[in-house]
């Protein structure tokens, strides 16, 4: 994905401020700014371009991409919407994560079951590439979830500084990861995927 999640820097901030602080003095040691208002951390969408204008070739192959690209096009939004965050207040920020990572497991629980849901593909190697999304989705969705409930459960500075530290790499790695990698070596998937709005969206910086 071209388009990067936009949280991994507060993210870090938060774990500095829990690792430097015991609570109350949060407000003194972080040198964190507050991120200007962008939004609630709920279904907010980034900009990006307005790929649900476009018509979709009346092709099976490019048709079926466009509805493989969808619901990642979507995720991409959510997971790119920045939560209010307020570096001088721990548990707000804490609940503001939690909240967000909340809303990004969700969503990679909707994009997931879209791909399984998808009919049979009218190229060769498009289930499989669909299977395989799904899959990573779903073992990254596990990994927001727990992250979430720690955020939940505990206000034990150093252990939500772990936390942090844990998953600040896995969103690096979802803000980063291409899903359509795994088409390039396959000319007829690659080339639907150029003609498909969803798909084109994805490759939009």
């Amino acid at each position: 994905m071209t388009k990067r999640l936009l949280v991994v820097a507060f993210v870090a901030a938060f774990a500095v401020s829990c690792s430097s602080s015991g609570g109350d003095q949060a407000s003194g040691s972080s040198s964190a700014t507050p991120p200007p208002s962008s939004g609630a951390s709920t279904s907010a969408s980034a900009p990006s371009t307005d790929s649900g204008s476009a018509p979709v070739p009346n092709d099976p192959s490019v048709r079926w991409m466009d509805s493989f690209c969808r619901p990642i096009d979507d995720l991409v939004k959510s997971a790119s919407t920045q939560p209010q965050i307020d570096s001088s207040n721990p548990d707000a920020m804490r609940t503001s994560l939690a909240t967000f990572f909340g809303n990004i497991a969700d969503q990679l629980g909707k994009t997931s079951a879209a791909l399984k849901a998808l009919g049979p593909s009218p190229v060769k190697g498009g289930d499989e590439a669909a299977k395989a999304l799904a899959t990573q989705y779903d073992k990254t969705r596990t990994a927001f979830l727990e992250t979430k409930q720690k955020l939940e459960a505990t206000k034990d500075p150093n252990a939500l500084a772990a936390s942090m530290a844990d998953i600040g790499p896995k969103m690096q790695a979802l803000g980063s990861s291409n899903p359509l990698a795994s088409l390039e070596n396959n000319k007829d998937l690659a080339n639907a995927a150029k003609q498909a709005p969803h798909c084109q969206a994805l490759a939009t910086p």
